[in-house]
Order: C-alpha cells, then sequence, then structure tokens
C-alpha cells in the first residue's frame, strides 16, 4: 500500500438546487493510525441553524454500486447533529472495519440529509402565531420569539423613535398654528404658518412610517408563527404515519451527495 493517496475525479456529483450543498471533498490515508480522512465542505442556502445527519458509504467497484448501509467506524463530522461549515472531517477506521481492506478501485460518497430531531426541536422552541400580540405591544418582541436570530429590538426602537417624533412634530405644528392665529405681527404669523405647516407635513410622514413597520411586523410574525406551528405539525404527523419525511412532508429535497474516487 502506498504511503500517499493520488485523486482522481474529484467531486463526481454535485446537485446545486438541493437546500444543503457537499463540495471540495478531498482525502488523505493516515496509514500510522489505520484510517482515511474524507474532507469536505457542507453548505446550506436554508437556516444556518439547520443540523444535518451525515453518513459516508463506500463502493468497491469504482462506483458501479455502493453498499447499502453507510461505514460505521467513523468518527468526527458524522452522524446526527452536524452543523454546516467548510473543512468537515470523517475519520473511517478501514481495517476495523474490513480487516482485508485494500483500497482498490474504491469510491466515497457522502450523504447529509436534515436532521429531523433536530429540527423538530428547534421548530418546538419556536413560538406561534400567537406571538404577534408580542409584536402588538412593542415591534421586534414578536420576532425574537417566532425567529431565530438577534437584535430585534431594533424594530422596536426604530418603530418607536418614528411614531414618538411623529408625535412631536404634531403638537409642535398645532402649537405653531396656535401662534400663527394668535398672531398680530403678519411677518411673524407667516413664519408661524410655515414652520406648521412643515412640521405637520413630516409629522405624517414619520408616523406614516413608524405604522407602516409597526404593521408589518405585526402581521409578519403572526404569518412566521403560522409556518412554524404548520411545519411542526407536518412533521410530526409524518413521524408518527411513518412516511420518508423528505420525500412525503417536504417539497424540497433534503439530501445531496457527492463522490470522489481514491487510489492507494
Amino acid at each position: 500500500m502506498q504511503k500517499s493517496l493520488g485523486l482522481f475525479l474529484i467531486l463526481l456529483s454535485f446537485y446545486s438546487g438541493y437546500a444543503q450543498q457537499i463540495s471540495d471533498l478531498r482525502a488523505e490515508l493516515d496509514k500510522l493510525n489505520r484510517q482515511i480522512i474524507i474532507t469536505y465542505n457542507l453548505n446550506t442556502t436554508d437556516n444556518k441553524s439547520d443540523k444535518f445527519e451525515v453518513q459516508l458509504y463506500l463502493s468497491m467497484n469504482g462506483g458501479q454500486s455502493f453498499e447499502k448501509e453507510p461505514l460505521i467506524y467513523v468518527t468526527g463530522n458524522v452522524g446526527k447533529g452536524v452543523s454546516p461549515g467548510n473543512d468537515r472531517k470523517i475519520q473511517w477506521r478501514y481495517l476495523t472495519e474490513n480487516p482485508s481492506f485494500t483500497g482498490k478501485n474504491i469510491v466515497f460518497k457522502v450523504i447529509a440529509k436534515l436532521d429531523v430531531d433536530a429540527y423538530e426541536k428547534r421548530l418546538a422552541q419556536l413560538g406561534g402565531a400567537d406571538k404577534a400580540f408580542n409584536s402588538l405591544l412593542f415591534p421586534g418582541w414578536g420576532d425574537a420569539k417566532v425567529r431565530e436570530g438577534k437584535n430585534y429590538w431594533l424594530v422596536g426602537v426604530v418603530s418607536y423613535s418614528l411614531v414618538g417624533t411623529g408625535l412631536y412634530l404634531h403638537f409642535k405644528a398645532k402649537s405653531n398654528y396656535d401662534s400663527f392665529q394668535n398672531s398680530s405681527n403678519i411677518p411673524q404669523a407667516d413664519v408661524y404658518f410655515k414652520n406648521s405647516k412643515d412640521q405637520n407635513r413630516l409629522s405624517r410622514v414619520l408616523l406614516g412610517a413608524g405604522a407602516g413597520i409597526w404593521l408589518v411586523d405585526v402581521v409578519s410574525v403572526w404569518l412566521k408563527g403560522k409556518k412554524n406551528t404548520r411545519e411542526l405539525n407536518e412533521l410530526r404527523q409524518a413521524r408518527k404515519n411513518r412516511t420518508s419525511w423528505h420525500f412525503d412532508w417536504q417539497a424540497t429535497p433534503q439530501s445531496a451527495f457527492a463522490s470522489l474516487r481514491l487510489k492507494f
């Protein structure tokens, strides 16, 4: 057995339409520890908080067919709970798995599927449509309940600032208009009237913008909460019926694979 591995036909298959992509497969032989180290990138176009179930398959006939079951003597970024990212590693103890392993005509295949258990747990922690009431009290509060992320409080700060400034200008405009009506000095009265008109116009713009952000946030939280509840119920029902969730429950395929060929 040679000390190095020759790489051929790297990345035989690549599915870019899937929610996650496996790319940049590499391999190296750790002869001292009798293991092969597979390195890959796992990227997702969906939620970065998703976890994946990664499995490593082996072909001994150049990729014409693969073993039905994934390799089991593996460690590293494999199995359930794998986070997306670059330079994920899988260590396979080849002689422990197969004492007669020769390394001839082998092709590895890495498959990544959404970790359904982790996904269900994450959905269960998110709020439903009732969290729209939180955003009704303070914009952004509901977002923190139904979405994953930070700094949603900024939505409330912006909305409250716009509404508060709009109300302040509204009362200033009213005060200037009262001064205009009570002024006997025509030039000064014109200044009061102009200020009142400008402040009233700006007040309406700010109040409209603040109220618009507030309303959009409440509606978006309600819709996201409804979606969270629907997806959680559909997932649980699919699992209860023992259906294949990634084909029957969800329209978008949730698995992808890529292969590479190695030669000892």
